[in-house]
């Protein structure tokens, strides 16, 4: 059998007529697929987080040939219906609360007539913080114009993460070795304190103006447009790695945050990271308890009528935003194997 990550890598050489192939071998029911974007932006992301706003066009166009594009409540409420689906669904959504959601992805959206859902953190939406991909990305192209050299990097006593950024100085314009710091820091605080640390004291680690996140005005604007605003947790912390009275805080402030906000219920949480690694079953019957309706995974795959709503796959998308390889990943997208313990299945980057 051919790897999944082998026949994804091959979309765009292989043609739409093997994709083609693909759908008409299936002939299996229908699945309930749930897109995950991050950015929809001109500007590229150095972890594939932001498709450019001609490719996020042609998805829609893909996507309404595909399948029947819905509400995510609407798949969700589908999705608890037992009676197979005779056809593909799927739904549109968001991580974390750019403002480019409001400024670029949600005037496509429109214009294709696809309803969408944006997950926000609300740390990032009060301003408190932004996303640590970006403040490491904007603190390390600050030392570049700076023209810091690599043995300026002071010793942190995390000596991979000192390796790298004293790499990526060394060539500017190169952001491998952050993607390095990026995958390291997301689960080990030391070596995120290293990273931030250092920035900050080689003057790269300022906090962002103008902020790359959304406003809570921005955020009512894009409700009042019809966009579903849902939960991404306070502070976007990777909930099996907090205390359980905090990780229930995160799951259940953010709502709250968000609703006074609003003056409008939220019924969808989106698990920070979101592989099997990243939350428990505690988390999920915390989530159900606080009033949520459904949660969302990054663990890739579609789902079918049966499946935990709370437990929902996605397709990430950013990474191999190529048309093609979101044709292939429809068409390769079977129904979930058992969401087990030990799994772990990352599509995008963070979430």
């Amino acid at each position: 059998m051919i790897p999944r990550g082998a026949l994804i890598g091959a979309a765009a050489l292989v043609g739409p007529r093997v994709v083609r192939a693909l759908r008409a071998a299936r002939r299996a029911p229908g699945r309930a697929f749930v897109l995950m974007y991050h950015r929809v932006s001109p500007e590229p992301n150095y972890l594939g987080l932001a498709v450019h706003p001609a490719q996020f066009a042609a998805h829609l166009e893909l996507v309404l040939r595909r399948t029947r594009v819905v509400r995510l409540q609407d798949l969700v409420e589908r999705v608890c219906d037992p009676t197979p689906l005779e056809r593909d669904w799927a739904a549109v959504t968001f991580d974390d609360g750019y403002r480019d959601n409001l400024e670029i992805a949600e005037p496509i959206l429109a214009r294709f007539g696809v309803p969408g859902t944006v997950f926000v953190t609300t740390d990032f939406i009060d301003r408190t913080d932004f996303p640590l991909p970006d403040r490491l990305e904007r603190g390390l192209r600050t030392l570049w114009q700076r023209g810091v050299r690599p043995e300026r990097w002071p010793d942190s006593g995390d000596e991979p993460t000192d390796r790298s950024m004293r790499r990526a100085l060394a060539r500017p314009g190169d952001w491998g070795p952050l993607r390095v710091v990026t995958s390291r820091v997301e689960r080990d605080p030391a070596a995120r304190h290293a990273a931030l640390e250092g920035l900050a004291r080689l003057g790269g680690g300022r906090a962002a103006d103008p902020s790359p996140m959304l406003a809570w005005d921005d955020v009512r604007e894009l409700a009042a447009r019809g966009v579903e605003i849902g939960s991404h947790t306070i502070s976007h912390s990777i909930l099996s790695c907090l205390p359980p009275t905090e990780a229930e805080g995160e799951i259940g402030r953010s709502k709250e945050r968000i609703e006074a906000q609003l003056q409008r219920p939220v019924l969808g949480l989106a698990f920070p990271y979101g592989t099997l690694a990243d939350f428990t079953s505690g988390h999920v019957a915390c989530a159900g308890r606080t009033g949520y309706r459904y949660a969302c995974t990054t663990v890739r795959g579609g789902n079918v009528p049966g499946s935990d709503v709370f437990r929902l796959r996605r397709l990430g998308v950013g990474r191999h935003p190529a048309t093609e390889v979101l044709d292939l990943k429809l068409a390769l997208g079977g129904p979930p194997q058992p969401l087990g313990t030990g799994l772990r299945q990352r599509e995008d980057g963070v979430s």
